[in-house]
């Protein structure tokens, strides 16, 4: 079992107007199965306003079924209280990993199989059992779930919630969660990445607009990529004022080959001036990439309308294209 830490993300924000970028790839080159990428998940009890839970991580194999044993509250307390949590990797085949000397009012069996794993999507079985051993929470009822998820990196999903019948004090209840994620070889886990990305953008008059921005992060986690709006200046006098805002994340992992996988989520806003109506459309693209090469990608097209403007018409002679470059920091 393994649990995660997060680092802190310190973010720059460069405006370059007119000035020459570096030499950048036409076009990423697609990303395949690596052997030194591993799809894991993540196992969570979380109790109300962030009190009391616990969380761990294990790795998926299309071998075998693997199992983990949350629980929390203890039976012989006076009160039902949900304040306590643990989590526990559990013997293949038996149905709870509860130490002898916890007497825990609810206990969760969870149990997963990968049964297909591509790019940063997975299709996984997951099993799991609520074993409440108490009348003072509700559901007090044993229940069996068997489900297929098929869940991109990062995706999130309720499994199970508790809460205390009676007044449970600051830890009125716990919800299981469970998180699809993505881990790496030994070497590169505490990786830092610098990303270096640009927002290069047409203008209607036919003028280009550039932003530079400088994030970093660790290896497999999500950072923000934010741009400052950009005035669609030069429309037809028939549409409004009208803004372009583009933000997203990144997520990097390198390879031991020497390259870097990243995913983009980014997605692109039209608003009117005064921000009182917007129209997006937002979707993932996937890149590998040398360390040092700047690749270039056009974001999904756009569509809807906005105050009766058809949006992939109005964007089609006003292209949106991202450049992106990483550095390994150490």
């Amino acid at each position: 079992m393994r649990s995660r830490t997060r680092l802190p993300v310190a973010l720059a924000v460069i405006v370059v107007l007119g000035l020459a970028l570096p030499r950048w790839s036409a076009s990423a080159r697609q990303s395949d199965r690596a052997s030194d990428i591993y799809p894991m998940l993540t196992l969570q009890l979380t109790g109300a306003s962030a009190r009391g839970g616990a969380g761990g991580s294990i790795w998926l194999t299309q071998e075998e079924w693997v199992e983990a044993t949350l629980f929390t509250g203890d039976r012989n307390a006076p009160t039902t209280s949900l304040c306590t949590a643990e989590v526990r990797m559990t013997v293949p085949g038996t149905r709870q990993g509860i130490p002898a000397d916890r007497h825990p009012a609810v206990a969760w069996t969870v149990a997963a199989r990968l049964v297909e794993f591509a790019g940063d999507t997975a299709t996984i079985d997951l099993r799991w059992r609520r074993a409440p051993s108490v009348s003072g929470v509700e559901p007090s009822i044993s229940r069996e779930r068997h489900v297929r998820w098929k869940v991109s990196e990062g995706g999130r999903t309720v499994l199970d919630a508790v809460h205390a019948a009676a007044d449970g004090g600051t830890c009125p209840s716990m919800a299981l969660t469970a998180e699809f994620g993505i881990g790496s070889a030994v070497e590169f886990r505490d990786a830092g990445i610098a990303y270096d990305t640009w927002l290069v953008q047409t203008l209607p008059t036919g003028e280009t607009r550039t932003h530079h921005v400088r994030t970093s992060g660790q290896q497999g986690e999500a950072i923000s990529m934010m741009f400052p709006r950009v005035p669609l200046d030069g429309l037809p006098t028939s549409v409004p004022p009208l803004d372009l805002k583009v933000s997203g994340a990144i997520r990097g992992r390198l390879r031991a080959d020497g390259s870097i996988e990243v995913s983009v989520d980014a997605s692109r806003y039209v608003m009117t001036r005064d921000a009182s109506l917007a129209t997006g459309t937002g979707g993932r693209s996937h890149l590998r990439m040398g360390i040092g090469e700047t690749v270039e990608f056009t974001p999904v097209p756009m569509h809807g309308n906005v105050q009766g403007h058809d949006l992939a018409e109005l964007m089609a002679p006003v292209p949106t294209a991202i450049r992106i470059r990483a550095s390994r920091l150490w």
